[in-house]
């Protein structure tokens, strides 16, 4: 059942519609989508002269649907947020390492289990 009323559109510069968005900025770097797979997602981060930062391989999070702070929230994918890079598998490229970026993405996408990738925020305001 869909709750009509009280719903939220996520905001996160990362998400549109539920998913993840093939454009966006965070932290002043502009990323790309590249590659994705249901588990994982391939970036390339460009600097706001365009100037190539590097790449991204991100572990993707399923966040819950759920009644957060009187709000209904639908469920979304995201990337790591900054605390959380590095501890959940995520790691950077640097400009020259897109074979080893893409290479990674596979070998994370393996490692990924459906459990990892349930990220309930209903828990940390329940």
């Amino acid at each position: 059942m869909i709750k009509e009323q009280n719903v939220i559109e996520n905001k996160s510069p990362d998400i549109q519609g539920g998913k993840l968005k093939k454009t966006f900025r965070k932290n002043g770097i502009d990323y790309r989508l590249l590659d994705r797979t249901n588990k994982t997602a391939l970036f390339e981060q460009k600097l706001p002269t365009g100037e190539m930062a590097g790449y991204e391989v991100c572990k993707i999070n399923i966040n819950k649907a759920g009644d957060r702070f009187g709000k209904y929230f639908p469920e979304s994918e995201s990337i790591p947020g900054n605390e959380q890079f590095g501890f959940d598998g995520s790691k950077a490229f640097f400009p020259r390492d897109l074979i080893r970026a893409k290479e990674y993405l596979k070998k994370l996408d393996g490692l990924c289990t459906d459990r990892d990738l349930r990220h309930d925020l209903c828990s940390a305001v329940s």
